[in-house]
């Protein structure tokens, strides 16, 4: 179950901006009663807390896959895009 749900966080660093990630967690983690009212909303607290146990697929989708990094190497926007992951996603 952990290795879908870091999967998907891979996918959403990968194509979203960190307050669109913060917007799919929180819709993630809110729960709803049979009627379809919300029961329970995560805080900014939560949404941070699991962008802190999964930083580093977060980290890894915003790298981005194997083969865009060497067409980033070859367009010379590779370190620029490094720099720019280290500064959002920076090591825990």
């Amino acid at each position: 179950m952990m290795e879908a749900f870091e999967k998907w966080l891979e996918r959403l660093a990968a194509s979203m901006t960190d307050e669109e990630i913060n917007g799919a967690i929180a819709a993630h983690l809110t729960e709803y009663d049979d009627d379809g009212n919300v029961v329970y909303e995560p805080t900014a607290e939560e949404i941070e807390d699991v962008r802190i146990r999964h930083y580093a697929a977060l980290r890894r989708g915003a790298y981005g896959i194997w083969q865009q990094q060497l067409d980033m190497q070859y367009a010379g926007t590779w370190e620029s895009h490094v720099a720019e992951v280290k500064a959002r996603f920076g090591k825990m």
